[in-house]
């Protein structure tokens, strides 16, 4: 294992399950072997007593099928800036960034979904989408998208439980035109 940083850490507790916690970090002790800093996704299930770290499946050097099914493999180096959530059901969202240091920069927005319900002993990595696709420019020249939020609507009563809402901002060489966005998946992050 390389002891480089692991920085921007996101952590959540699951509202249903007693002791399940996931947490997300900028990964670079992953930089050796995946050329870049990559989404960490770490999780206990003990309360924060011992836990298991993994990575967002997907990185450039991932031969897992799961990985090669990303929309993120072969489409960008680096990943980060991880924002997660739980609902009800025991889903974990997590959400982030992606992008390459150099053209194209493709700097996207994404969301990936695992399932921890009360049947797994640990989190089932399930899917990832692109919820917003960065220009091919170089960095910081086209839209860059960034600084991701995540929230889902666990109220009990609610109409709307298990909506899974983004926003973001995104950048680009003009900074007066610079914009916030919001998007919301009534799927569970399939579609938005």
């Amino acid at each position: 294992v390389d002891n480089r940083q692991q920085n921007e850490p996101a952590a959540t507790v699951s509202p249903t399950i007693a002791g399940r916690m996931t947490a997300g970090a900028n990964d670079y002790c992953t930089v050796p072997t995946t050329t870049d800093a990559w989404a960490g996704f770490y999780y206990s299930s003990n309360n924060g007593a011992t836990w298991t770290n993994s990575l967002l499946p997907g990185y450039p050097t991932d031969t897992s099928a799961e990985g090669r099914a990303s929309p993120l493999h072969g489409l960008v180096t680096a990943a980060g800036d991880p924002v997660q959530e739980w609902d009800r059901q025991g889903h974990v969202y997590y959400a982030g960034i992606a992008f390459n240091r150099v053209q194209p920069a493709n700097a996207s927005i994404w969301l990936a979904r695992y399932n921890w319900s009360q049947v797994f002993n640990a989190p089932d990595y399930e899917f990832t989408t692109i919820v917003s696709r960065g220009a091919s420019s170089p960095l910081f020249v086209g839209n860059f998208e960034d600084k991701v939020q995540l929230g889902v609507d666990t109220g009990v009563s609610s109409a709307h439980q298990g909506n899974v809402y983004l926003c973001w901002a995104r950048f680009n060489f003009n900074p007066n035109s610079n914009q916030v966005f919001f998007a919301r998946s009534t799927d569970g992050g399939q579609t938005w």
